[in-house]
């Protein structure tokens, strides 16, 4: 496998497998639970929690596999490769460095996936501006620890993740459900979808009409990292069908009777 340099993790697909060696006491990662899909027989697993506040929030804002207690996978006796499946369907893994201990990168509940030793994971509120994503009040954060080195955080989206790199006073509209994870540093302000030039009433008239409704304006410097999408859009087509079936399986007990 061509492993990633320094961070010893290859993604492959909607696979991700990392390799850790006993012989480096920091050499460890954390990832969702029910996470694993397999591992070589010197790799060991343990529960683990990291900081109890931090674990107090997960368990009150995490989805399933991201709450209290999470899974932590280390080398015992040699070299070893542990190997996680992505929770999501049709979804892509993606790499983010964590470098900043004073800069947290805000991120969606439910998109966590694996991360290296040096980072604290815990939750906070959303920026007012991305309530409109429809995911909640609250953001999973992560942090690199002060006195650690920079850490990676791998998060899994539906389909595919795009990294937006916002210069100095640079601008960019967003849907806001489309956010996946962004930078503190970047300020977010909602506003109507339509430009700003048009006046009141025709910008209200343009944004409803187009379906577009309220955007972000995330304005830079800072990391954006968005997701082509929406777990929103999801539910929405994913809803008919799950009608579908509930109807079909009522009426093949119903023809039982």
């Amino acid at each position: 496998m061509d492993y990633e340099r320094n961070t010893k993790t290859v993604i492959d697909g909607e696979f991700l497998t990392t390799r850790l060696h006993s012989r480096r006491p920091d050499d460890f990662v954390v990832a969702r639970r029910d996470a694993m899909a397999w591992m070589d027989s010197p790799i060991s697993m343990e529960t683990w929690h990291g900081n109890l506040g931090d674990a107090i929030w997960r368990s009150l804002i995490g989805q399933e596999g991201e709450g209290f207690f999470l899974a932590r996978y280390s080398a015992i006796g040699g070299l070893g490769d542990v190997t996680f499946g992505n929770h999501l369907p049709d979804a892509s893994f993606v790499r983010i460095p964590i470098v900043d201990s004073d800069n947290p990168l805000h991120f969606e509940p439910g998109a966590f996936g694996v991360m290296t030793a040096g980072i604290r994971l815990g939750a906070g509120p959303r920026n007012v501006a991305s309530f409109g994503s429809g995911e909640g009040f609250f953001w999973l954060n992560a942090t690199r620890e002060k006195d650690q080195g920079p850490g990676t955080l791998y998060l899994s989206s539906l389909g595919e993740i795009r990294l937006h790199e916002l210069r100095e006073e640079e601008t960019l509209v967003i849907d806001s459900g489309h956010i996946l994870a962004i930078e503190q540093s970047v300020d977010m302000k909602l506003g109507l979808a339509a430009h700003p030039d048009k006046g009141i009433l025709e910008r209200l008239a343009h944004s409803v009409m187009s379906g577009e409704k309220l955007v972000v304006r995330a304005s830079g410097p800072g990391r954006v990292y968005l997701q082509s999408r929406t777990r929103q859009q999801f539910e929405d087509w994913l809803a008919p069908m799950m009608a579908r079936i509930k109807r079909s399986e009522q009426r093949r007990r119903a023809s039982k009777k």
